[in-house]
């Protein structure tokens, strides 16, 4: 008796597997869909707008709950087709790009209320939309909060909040130079270089200063960069020999 009951309750459980299988499936696949196709946006691979279109709309019209990372990975291709619009000065579509963003971008942090890098996004789409007012620098500071740290998130966070840096309470201002110091620190001397001379020009001085504690191999990296890029900054106890064009 026992061992009937056994095998009866063996096969209910494979039969009910398999039902659940072949249910979530399409689920799992249009997932790793949306997942992959962010993967590559994110690793810089290009793709055509029509293509990056239909993975949103795939995505975006599945009736269950997408998990935080199918959410993020929606969110990121929403960036990318906001960017491209932007870039390609496609302004028939702006406003479909940016409201996209948005809800996405909200999606994500419904769930995930401490990922860093899309407070960051929330507050770039609220200038973006609404222009600077200083109530919108909670968004940015959310993204400190709960994201020191991150290398990535500060190649973007940063030259956002150079660009804003008059406008910043003396802890935040604080917290956007160490940042480029870590910038620097780290290796990322192109985008650290280009925050330098770009939205950091009005402090470019008390940027430089700060480098003195970066070790001496990565200010001088830094320093040659910047020499062979045209631009004049005395890095912090680098001295290189002069170039000569002749």
């Amino acid at each position: 008796m026992w061992t009937w009951a056994s095998r009866l309750l063996a096969i209910t459980l494979a039969t009910l597997g398999l039902v659940w299988g072949v249910w979530t499936f399409p689920i799992f696949w249009e997932a790793r869909g949306i997942e992959a196709t962010a993967g590559l946006v994110l690793q810089g691979h290009r793709f055509a707008t029509s293509q990056l279109v239909e993975a949103a709309a795939t995505a975006d019209a599945r009736g269950h709950s997408p998990s935080v990372t199918e959410r993020r990975s929606l969110a990121m291709v929403q960036l990318r087709l906001l960017e491209d619009a932007l870039t390609n000065g496609d302004r028939r579509s702006l406003d479909a790009r940016f409201a996209a963003l948005a809800r996405s971008t909200a999606d994500v942090l419904e769930i995930e209320p401490s990922d860093s890098f899309f407070w960051l996004i929330y507050y770039w789409y609220s200038v973006n939309t609404a222009g600077f007012t200083p109530s919108e620098l909670k968004l940015l500071e959310a993204s400190y909060d709960f994201g020191p740290n991150e290398g990535w998130v500060a190649i973007r966070r940063n030259r956002l909040a150079l660009a804003v840096f008059s406008q910043l309470s003396p802890a935040m201002a604080e917290r956007v130079m160490t940042e480029f110091v870590g910038m620097v620190s780290s290796g990322l001397i192109v985008d650290a270089a280009a925050n330098l001379v770009g939205p950091g020009a009005p402090i470019k001085s008390e940027l430089l200063a700060r480098l003195v504690v970066v070790p001496i191999a990565e200010r001088e990296r830094f320093a040659r960069y910047l020499q062979d890029n045209g631009i004049d900054a005395a890095v912090p106890g680098v001295n290189l020999p002069e170039k000569h064009f002749y």
